[in-house]
């Protein structure tokens, strides 16, 4: 279940908001891609719990896995971005554990749909 972002539970639990993907960006499948998020107001066992990322399309379902065991405190990871079915909408989601949270809708352009 997604708590706010930047919530805190008693156990200390912390969900990060992604800043790159934005509204505006437009990523294409077969290249590397950067994902950042805040670490403002961050907890010192930041780095404590699994880490998984994912692209899922608009709706919440899961499309693919793309980087998991990244460590949070860094504030970003590169990502691979893989040849998708479609060009089209999508979100990234980052879980940190079982908690996470969502980036805004972006796209994900296949350039061989384009050529």
């Amino acid at each position: 279940m997604p708590l706010p972002e930047g919530h805190r539970e008693r156990d200390s639990i912390y969900i990060p908001r992604i800043i790159t993907p934005s509204q505006e960006s437009v990523w294409d499948t077969g290249t590397t891609e950067t994902v950042k998020w805040s670490i403002d107001n961050a907890p010192p066992d930041i780095n404590q719990c699994a880490t998984s990322l994912y692209i899922i399309d608009p709706d919440g379902l899961l499309v693919e896995n793309v980087a998991s065991g990244f460590i949070l405190s860094a504030g970003d990871v590169t990502i691979y971005v893989p040849d998708l079915y479609y060009s089209g909408q999508y979100r990234l989601q980052l879980l940190c554990g079982k908690y996470g949270s969502t980036s805004q809708i972006f796209t994900i352009n296949k350039p061989s749909e384009s050529e």
